[in-house]
């Protein structure tokens, strides 16, 4: 398994484990050096120190022992009483020496050997110590009966017996003696030998801690440059691609070695190259989705202001049709003052015949003047309605182009919250670019805001669009009715023309007729004053037209000033 393919844990987890192994084989070492002096100095201590104490008791008490037996001759000339004295200080001493010697003896039995030779010399200690031993039975038994003597003859006689069993002492006591310098330096050449194999191991460990902790040293030492390498130096590099994505630079691309790593750099190796590739898509789309902003911005104030012309045209023509209207009523108010004439001259109907022919003349030419009017009035009209329709549909096309930023400024919007997720998956190193996500978001959120009023404004429009043509089809609807009765008007003054060869026998008829075109005179004469009025409303809806022209124009140039803001933001980035 490479390394690389093991988890930072893992790697760490081998590198103490393996420090920890030498730790221990450097702490079993010197644990089992220590057991080991630790069982020899016990060995001193429990050992060696009292059997050696007890050899030194023994072979110091048998000196006194021996002191005090040749003590004994010094009174041999002393008188009696001077003498017991000395007997009995003597016997006194030698109890007090017996007490140790017994207690050094049996400390000394209960110490174990360890060699065989000393085993050897102790064996023969203890023969030799029980022939001493009877020796002084001999001797303290003759001390007693120094003490317990009562003259000089009896004095003289044991000092002959005494001498006789020291001199049988002596040769034993000096055997005692050489066995116990033999024991002394048998129990020193065994711990000499201690001391040298203590030494020896102490050597022996101390070398083989010093290259265990050498090996150590030198794995350790191994074990952090192999993990530097594998973890500090990768980590830096991915860290410095980090850094450069951080300032909005995307063009630079993860190390192929460091992605195909199984531990946790090679997660953040990808992670990272997965962050890179969707913030360049999302660079790439908010671009794209700029670019489309500006373009529909440019296409809203193309049709604003072919619509502030179209309306300009539709104003003109109202004005023109309302000119026709205030001539129309000047017409029908001439027409009426001439009905009225003719009806004043009724009474000479004979004197009047050619006034009144000349009268029909004018009535009939003011008539066709009217309807030629009336006609012009309702084809201006039929244009106008068929602007308000272009209108309309421009209208709804700007709603249709508000519609498409709309959906434009929610996938803007879509785009920096992706985009404010994945910087916070990308933790401190992505902060740089969250901020540039929310100025994006917010931007997106002005568009929309910006979308809708300009929404609402056409809507506005398409409302008053939408009244306009209502008026002008009802204009429409006047102006025809008022070329039908200027026809019936023409008609009528053909027929009085006719019938003007015989006025007096129809003069009622005649009067008739006239009261009748002077009625539709003032008929025609009201309508032409609705058709002022309604060209003046006609007026008035364009110029709000106009101005909701104007709005759509400044919201449009708004989107444009947003669409390069958006523009600039993602220049920034580089991909």
């Amino acid at each position: 398994m490479s390394l690389n393919n093991l988890s930072i844990n893992a790697k760490l987890l081998i590198g103490f484990l393996a420090v920890a192994a030498v730790t221990m084989i450097v702490g079993g070492v010197g644990l089992y050096g220590k057991n080991e002096i630790q069982e020899n100095l016990n060995y001193v201590v429990d050992v060696r120190m009292p059997y050696m104490s007890a050899l030194g008791t023994l072979n110091t008490e048998r000196m006194s022992i021996r002191a005090q037996t040749l003590d004994m001759w010094i009174e041999e000339n002393a008188e009696h009483e001077v003498a017991l004295e000395s007997y009995r200080r003597i016997q006194q001493e030698r109890n007090q020496s017996w007490e140790i010697v017994e207690a050094a003896w049996e400390q000394l039995q209960e110490r174990p050997r360890s060699t065989e030779r000393a085993r050897r010399l102790m064996d023969e200690l203890r023969e030799a110590y029980q022939v001493w031993r009877g020796h002084y039975e001999v001797l303290d038994q003759l001390v007693d009966d120094f003490v317990n003597s009562n003259n000089d003859l009896r004095r003289a006689s044991l000092y002959r017996k005494y001498r006789t069993a020291t001199d049988r002492m002596i040769p034993d006591s000096n055997r005692m003696g050489a066995l116990f310098e033999q024991l002394t330096e048998a129990e020193n050449e065994h711990f000499d030998d201690m001391s040298e194999e203590s030494l020896e191991l102490a050597s022996q460990l101390e070398t083989v801690m010093l290259v265990v902790t050498i090996i150590g040293v030198l794995l350790a030492i191994a074990l952090g440059l192999l993990l530097n390498k594998n973890i500090s130096g990768p980590l830096k590099r991915v860290s410095a691609l980090l850094s450069t994505v951080a300032k909005g630079d995307y063009s630079v691309n993860v190390d192929p070695k460091n992605a195909r790593r199984g531990d946790e750099i090679g997660a953040l190796a990808k992670a990272a190259e997965t962050l890179i590739s969707n913030m360049r898509q999302v660079i790439a789309d908010l671009s794209n989705n700029a670019q489309t902003v500006a373009s529909s911005a440019t296409e809203l104030a193309t049709v604003s202001t072919q619509s502030a012309h179209s309306v300009q045209e539709m104003s003109s023509r109202t004005t023109t049709v309302a000119a026709a209207a205030e001539e129309a009523s000047a017409n029908t108010a001439s027409v009426a003052a001439a009905m009225d004439e003719a009806t004043n001259s009724l009474s000479s109907v004979a004197s009047a015949t050619e006034q009144m022919s000349a009268t029909i003349g004018e009535i009939a030419a003011s008539s066709e003047k009217a309807r030629s009017i009336s006609t012009d009035a309702g084809a201006q009209a039929n244009d106008v309605s068929l602007l308000m329709h272009q209108l309309g549909q421009a209208a709804q096309e700007i709603g249709q182009v508000t519609e498409t930023i709309t959906d434009i400024s929610s996938q803007t919007n879509l785009l920096a919250l992706n985009a404010t997720i994945e910087a916070a998956r990308a933790g401190s190193a992505g902060k740089g670019f969250a901020v540039v996500a929310n100025e994006i978001k917010e931007l997106a959120k002005q568009t929309a805001t910006a979308t809708e009023d300009i929404k609402g404004k056409i809507s506005g429009v398409q409302n008053s669009a939408g009244g306009v043509i209502t008026d002008i089809e009802k204009i429409t609807g006047v102006i025809g009715e008022v070329g039908h009765l200027v026809s019936n008007i023409a008609t009528a003054i053909e027929e009085q023309a006719a019938v003007t060869q015989d006025v007096a026998g129809n003069i009622a008829q005649a009067s008739e007729g006239v009261r009748v075109a002077n009625d539709q005179v003032a008929e025609i004469s009201s309508v032409s004053g609705s058709i002022a009025q309604d060209l003046a409303s006609v007026t008035n809806a364009t110029n709000e037209i106009r101005s909701g022209g104007d709005q759509v124009k400044e919201s449009s140039q708004e989107l444009s000033r947003l669409a390069e803001q958006l523009q600039s933001l993602v220049k920034q980035f580089v991909v």
